[in-house]
């Protein structure tokens, strides 16, 4: 992709260009991004699981391994550790965010393609554009939260 535009390229951008340069691209790193988010959840989440169903099982060979005692508390820790993971990256809410982010923007495409919604009393290129950018502005917005109340609670501990 090109550097920053100039500002006459902004303002002499129509409905295709901002579409490609703009809509589109934030759509496909939010589609990236959430589904890299939902994988890495599935898999700690799994892991955790079958972790901790294996517990009942390890417990029962105590009695004949004497050394399972120390199994069993690895198996702790992992859980433990997997729970912190999950909790410090917050792979859900990232995933749910973006995903409905990006469910946002394509209801929009929609609206003001087919001129429904309020697109039905102002159906312009520039409310469409204050509308997507209100959009991503909420999702920078969220993000920057989430970013800084992570860094409040580590300054805290």
């Amino acid at each position: 992709m090109a550097a920053t535009k100039s500002m006459k390229e902004y303002m002499d951008m129509g409905l295709e260009t901002y579409l490609k340069e703009r809509v589109q691209d934030q759509e496909s790193w939010m589609e990236a991004k959430s589904g890299s988010s939902k994988k890495k959840y599935h898999r700690v989440k799994l892991f955790v699981i079958l972790l901790s169903v294996s517990i009942p099982f390890l417990v029962t060979m105590i009695d004949v391994y004497a050394y399972f005692k120390y199994i069993i508390a690895g198996v702790g820790v992992l859980i433990a550790a997997a729970e912190g993971v999950l909790s410090l990256y917050d792979f859900q809410n990232e995933w749910i965010g973006y995903r409905q982010t990006l469910e946002a923007l394509k209801r929009e495409k929609f609206f003001y393609a087919t001129k429904s919604s309020i697109y039905k009393k102002d159906s312009s290129f520039q409310f469409f554009v204050e509308r997507i950018e209100t959009i991503l502005t909420m999702e920078n917005k969220n993000w920057s939260e989430s970013a800084l109340s992570e860094v409040t609670v580590e300054k805290e501990n």
